[in-house]
């Protein structure tokens, strides 16, 4: 499992809770780009490459504690 993978899973593993007992907003971005990379002329089998450009990925939320707090 590649890195980008297993932390998007571990993120929501620890979201859901969270979404359960809170005002939350879990917002984000994925930037990917998936390139076919082709270099028969230097003798490389072509092959798929997908890379994360800088994805995001948050969660936002509230609380209220009491007291004003």
């Amino acid at each position: 499992m590649n890195k980008t993978a297993l932390s998007l899973a571990i993120a929501a593993a620890l979201v859901t809770p969270l979404a359960a007992n809170a005002d939350t907003i879990l917002y984000g971005e994925a930037r990917v780009s998936v390139n076919y990379i082709d270099n028969h002329l230097q003798g490389v089998d072509a092959y798929w490459d997908v890379v994360d450009d800088g994805s995001k990925l948050g969660v936002k939320g509230t609380e209220d504690l009491g007291g004003g707090l």
